[in-house]
């Protein structure tokens, strides 16, 4: 309780907090279990995506309102919080929308990961890139959110877990263990979603033989409506027959 307190006073004062090496053990084992879950369940959750892009798009939009009208005092908080609820609403219905502006944030994170440059040019590589993959995403969202996910949550897991070890400063382990993990989440992602589509052929299958059965029924009972109603006939018709031999005699 002691440090957490030093930290906010070490923040209310300006300065950037030291964290103890426990803290930092507990920050990154929950980014680790974070990226895991990401890595490993991102197409199971990519509602929560759309939502989460929603607060923080929301929350720059609604700075941008509070420079634009120049909104000052208590007013402030509540139009950037009413701006990022709005958007998380609107993200999370029309999800599609929330998963082009999450795909264009983590393409950018995950190039910014690999070019090690800080110029403009690759800055705007980048953007571009994440650009095209978000409106990708926007159209084909199921494997790009499974491919995105499996990426973020590889590296962001990957490189937690190493540096809690003692071979935080070796970097070849650490690409190791991102790529590991990456591979393990693309197998698992597609595997859950190849059976989630084999279910749904096997629903489907089965409602299509159900209906088959309840037509071919149907069917048959129709059948025997019209041999019921022509042995009517022809027994109506041997009648009629019957009576005329027996006026004619």
């Amino acid at each position: 309780m002691e440090e957490i307190m030093t930290s906010i006073k070490q923040l209310s004062d300006g300065g950037i907090p030291q964290i103890s090496e426990q803290q930092l053990l507990i920050v990154l084992a929950v980014t680790a279990v974070i990226g895991l879950i990401i890595c490993f369940f991102g197409v199971k959750i990519y509602r929560l995506f759309a939502v989460v892009s929603g607060i923080v798009f929301g929350a720059v939009v609604g700075v941008v309102v509070v420079l634009a009208a120049e909104v000052s005092g208590a007013a402030v908080a509540g139009v950037i919080l009413a701006c990022s609820i709005v958007l998380a609403v609107l993200f999370g219905i029309f999800y599609r929308i929330g998963l082009f502006f999450w795909a264009l944030v983590i393409s950018i994170s995950i190039g910014e990961t690999f070019v090690l440059s800080d110029s403009i040019v690759m800055l705007l590589i980048c953007l571009g890139i994440g650009l095209v993959l978000a409106i990708i995403t926007a159209i084909f969202w199921k494997p790009m959110v499974i491919i995105l996910s499996a990426v973020w949550g590889g590296i962001t897991a990957g490189a937690a877990i190493v540096r809690m070890t003692p071979f935080e400063d070796n970097p070849w382990i650490m690409m190791a263990v991102c790529a590991v993990l990456v591979l393990l989440g693309l197998v698992i992602q597609f595997m859950m979603k190849s059976r989630e589509v084999s279910k749904k052929e096997r629903v489907y299958s089965e409602k299509f033989k159900k209906n088959a059965s309840m037509e071919t029924e149907v069917e048959k009972a129709r059948h025997l409506l019209e041999d019921d109603e022509e042995m009517e006939e022809d027994s109506s018709d041997e009648d009629t027959d019957d009576d005329i031999k027996i006026l004619e005699e």
